[in-house]
């Protein structure tokens, strides 16, 4: 707000269309009369300067960003800026809401401010002051001059003195919890107040300009602060303090800073004194930064200790340097430099360096000319203990290769043997198949001739016998294939019920004999045809009923 001296005073009028439990937290009028009211926890109202219409409502449900509103602006081209915490930006302009947001995320939006060069001001809180020109952000922090990353409010201000009219131009004043800061029309901050100025201490958001008095005024936890802006020159110079060195210790014993010279080669506790020398007004509370090169080249943090210590200093070239500043935020000074050396103990020289490599050199030839030696003698023995396992191993060899000719010639044998066996089986085998089918033939022959019972009888049991000395013929025969490795199984059509009941009339007088019943069964599911080998089928019901018969003392068997 600004305050002008002779002018009415307006009629307050009250306006009717917000909720009456409204908290109202800042406020903005359009070009156009509109009035935009931001409120905590309940958005924006837009109140049109027609008191007739109706007034606008605008919460997160229908464009902003948050409900709880900290500043508000109308910027040259009609738009409002919506300043909130944690979130972008958000801008009305032409009946919508457009964003901006920044890569580091939210921001904490405690002041909006349009100059009178169009550009929009954001002071935040921890980010310091961002301000938008042209379609770009550029932002200002304790690297810019401001004295503090923390921002109550932003204010236009009139600086410069009224006998000089050239320097008669808006300025922006920054509000801090415990400092004042200005930008000038470059966007160069600058502070307006000492650091430890106890009138500054405890600054309130709330602040009015004096256009024509030229002066703010600044409301504080102690009172009301007024700053007058026509005086420039009473303002804090940016100027660092000066540091001094003052004195210097070496293992307690003090010595000129500027004269330490060479040091004795040994480990040093070296400690320097300094003092900042300053001629602003007032307490400025220095800080100061030291480093000592070839120790460690990075500045120490800012500290209001004007004394270093560096205990254990080893051997080298070193220069202590100090600078200063005037409170957190002042520019530091030049660095101050003091320099001195460290000797080098003689174990740590290049000539004695060179004599250690020449010793190691000498050792290590020892050692390697004692190592080829101890090689060259165990080389001389396992050469020696080569010639003794070959020889022993040629001599395993024939060994092993006589075993290996007596075990071909057993082989050879053994090959012989089972091929005469087999031989001998395959030739008895069919000599005795030739009798043997000529017995069974004129036994079946002398079955069709006219015989009684009993002679039938006699007929059966001689060609069961037949054909049980037949299997195991073909059995032998069949046995002799299996060790050649010919044996096959043919593929021929045959009636199994036939088949089975077949093997049941050749062991009829074998079971009568011993008193025992033989029933044969064929189920229904199984086919009556089939194909396969009946020839080995037949030696297997035959094996399997002849094994059932000889253990079998009564009752019946069943083969199905």
């Amino acid at each position: 707000m600004q305050l002008s001296a002779n002018r009415p005073k307006p009629m307050m009028k009250r306006v009717r269309r917000l909720p009456t439990d409204a908290s109202i937290t800042a406020l903005t009028q359009h070009p156009n009369g509109d009035l935009w009211v931001g409120t905590a926890l309940d958005g924006v109202y837009r109140l049109p300067a027609d008191s007739a219409r109706p007034a606008q409502h605008f919460t997160t449900a229908n464009g902003l960003l948050h409900n709880t509103i900290y500043a508000l602006t109308t910027d040259t081209a009609g738009g409002i800026w919506v300043g909130t915490h944690d979130t972008g930006l958000a801008v009305w302009q032409r009946g919508q809401f457009r964003y901006h947001r920044f890569p580091q995320g939210g921001i904490d939006v405690a002041a909006l401010l349009t100059d009178e060069a169009g550009r929009v001001w954001i002071g935040t809180e921890g980010t310091g002051i961002l301000c938008y020109s042209k379609g770009k952000f550029q932002a200002y922090s304790t690297a810019q001059g401001l004295a503090s990353p923390y921002v109550y409010t932003l204010l236009p201000i009139r600086w410069g003195g009224s006998f000089q009219p050239n320097f008669r131009r808006k300025q922006v004043a920054v509000i801090h919890r415990n400092a004042i800061s200005f930008a000038d029309s470059r966007q160069h901050f600058a502070p307006a107040t000492l650091p430890d100025n106890p009138l500054v201490q405890g600054l309130l958001p709330q602040v009015a300009a004096a256009q024509d008095e030229y002066c703010m005024w600044v409301s504080t936890r102690s009172g009301l602060l007024r700053l007058r802006t026509d005086a420039p020159h009473l303002l804090p110079t940016s100027s660092a303090p000066q540091p001094a060195l003052l004195t210097s210790e070496v293992d307690g014993a003090a010595r000129p800073p500027q004269q330490l010279g060479d040091l004795s080669p040994t480990q040093h506790r070296v400690s320097f004194r300094f003092r900042g020398i300053s001629l602003l007004p007032g307490r400025a509370g220095v800080q100061y930064q030291y480093r000592l090169r070839g120790y460690h080249a990075e500045w120490s943090r800012p500290t209001t200790v004007d004394e270093a210590q560096f205990p254990r200093l080893d051997a080298g070239q070193y220069t202590f340097e100090v600078r200063a500043r005037s409170g957190e935020h002042g520019p530091w000074s030049r660095p101050v430099a003091a320099n001195f050396s460290i000797a080098t103990p003689f174990w740590r020289t290049w000539w004695f360096a060179a004599l250690s490599v020449l010793a190691a050199g000498a050792a290590i030839w020892a050692f390697v000319r004692g190592r080829e030696i101890t090689l060259r003698r165990q080389k001389l023995q396992l050469e020696t203990t080569v010639r003794e396992r070959t020889a022993e191993l040629r001599q395993q060899k024939a060994q092993t290769e006589q075993i290996n000719a007596d075990l071909v010639v057993a082989r050879d044998a053994a090959e012989a043997s089972r091929r005469a066996k087999a031989q001998f089986l395959a030739n008895m085998s069919h000599e005795i198949r030739t009798p043997m089918n000529a017995v069974i033939g004129l036994t079946h022959l002398l079955r069709n001739t006219p015989v009684d019972a009993e002679q039938g009888e006699y007929l059966e049991a001689i060609q069961s016998s037949s054909q049980n000395l037949l299997v195991i013929i073909n059995d032998i025969l069949d046995s002799s294939k299996m060790e050649a490795g010919k044996l096959t199984l043919e593929q021929a059509p045959f009636r199994l019920p036939e088949l089975v009941e077949r093997v049941a009339r050749m062991f009829q007088f074998a079971t009568e004999a011993k008193g025992l019943y033989l029933r044969t069964e064929v189920a229904a599911e199984v086919p009556a045809a089939i194909l396969g080998d009946s020839v080995r089928l037949n030696q297997v019901l035959v094996n399997l009923v002849g094994n059932a018969i000889k253990f079998t003392t009564r009752g019946a068997l069943a083969c199905g």
